[in-house]
């Protein structure tokens, strides 16, 4: 059965007094105080999250090293060839000097990881081709 339209509207307020705008003005606050914890909290998780990341990476490499240590040579030849391209990039070297250091420094490479039994190009030629030299994802 349908209702009659109401003829009067009854007005009703709520008045806060001192004490209860300070209840509610130190929820407020609370809450605010709150969502800054959070945001904080939040980004510390992320910091120690890549912070792990990075110890596990680094700790990966070191056992990796530790099992196939590099010899100085190796170290030496591919530190050369670093700096052969920064300073051929900076234009202090030309091309065929470039290309002689390079090429004596990956020919040291070679022979030294041919007197040690593994594959020239460290850890990650060995982790991208394996021991067999198939590519990782598509082997």
């Amino acid at each position: 059965m349908p209702r009659k339209a109401p003829n009067t509207v009854v007005e009703q307020r709520i008045t806060l007094g001192t004490f209860e705008r300070a209840q509610v003005a130190q929820y407020l606050e609370a809450q605010r105080r709150q969502a800054q914890i959070d945001t904080i909290t939040g980004a510390a998780e992320a910091a120690v999250k890549v912070a792990a990341a990075c110890g596990m990476g680094w700790l990966a490499l070191e056992t990796y090293r530790i099992i196939n240590p590099p010899d100085d040579a190796y170290v030496n030849a591919t530190g050369g060839n670093i700096w052969a391209t920064i300073r051929y990039r900076a234009g202090a070297i030309d091309r065929a000097t470039y290309d002689r250091e390079v090429g004596a420094a990956n020919e040291k490479a070679r022979k030294n990881a041919e007197k040690q039994g593994r594959a020239p190009g460290g850890f990650i030629d060995w982790f991208l081709f394996g021991n067999d030299g198939k590519f990782f994802f598509f082997g």
